[in-house]
């Protein structure tokens, strides 16, 4: 996944999965809490070589830095049907 300077996911929970995270290139900032509130939401900033877990249930967010982000998601269980491709 990539993200452009300054662009975000967009808060988001997952019900049932777990999400992996791992930062390839770029800086950001990660957001994450029991609520979809910014303002009481953990904050960590992220780079190359950062991984973490989002466990089912925990709403977060990711922010890019002024170079982007590139990032390594995977999903599990998986969410999407087999065969899925994301060509944005």
């Amino acid at each position: 996944m990539y993200l452009r300077p300054g662009q975000k996911i967009g808060w988001e929970q997952h019900a049932n999965t777990t999400q992996y995270f791992a930062v390839v290139s770029g800086t950001g900032r990660l957001y994450s809490g029991a609520t979809s509130d910014v303002f009481v939401a953990e904050t960590r900033r992220i780079e190359p070589g950062s991984k973490w877990l989002i466990e089912p249930q925990r709403w977060h967010d990711v922010e890019a830095g002024n170079l982007g982000l590139h990032l390594l998601t995977i999903y599990f269980p998986a969410e999407h049907p087999a065969g899925t491709v994301d060509r944005r």
